[in-house]
């Protein structure tokens, strides 16, 4: 579904605003569902799936990109200083991610001792 809505955006589309709440209301899912797999996979499982991490690689920064969205194109009934602040930060989803990313490198670090078993497997 992100990839067919971001292809209709960019090709013109204009959404309602009821369908922008439930599309975030489904990227909200996902990110929470992401969240609760990380927690599974490190605490609970003791490992690192790399489709899993695919999965969170993209529905982290997707959560941050449509959250903006909403805010900074009226869609939140949010004050104009707050739509005015959003229009900026769509920059900024990048760094929010890699932030995100370092949380779950460190959490995979200090339960799982990851990094060192990572480097292994890529040089060998």
């Amino acid at each position: 579904a992100p990839i067919v809505v971001g292809a209709a955006v960019l090709a013109g589309a204009r959404f309602a605003r009821w369908f922008w709440w439930c599309f975030w209301a489904g990227m909200a899912f996902a990110f929470g569902f992401v969240v609760w797999l990380i927690a599974q996979s490190i605490f609970d499982l003791g490992t690192l799936c790399p489709w899993c991490m695919v999965t969170w690689a993209v529905t982290i920064p997707s959560f941050y990109a449509v959250t903006i969205h909403l805010l900074r194109s009226g869609v939140a009934p949010v004050p104009a200083r707050v739509r005015k602040a959003a229009a900026g930060l769509m920059a900024w989803v990048p760094l929010m991610a890699i932030l995100s990313y370092a949380v779950v490198v460190l959490l995979a670090q200090v339960q799982l001792n990851a990094l060192p078993n990572i480097f292994q497997t890529i040089f060998g």
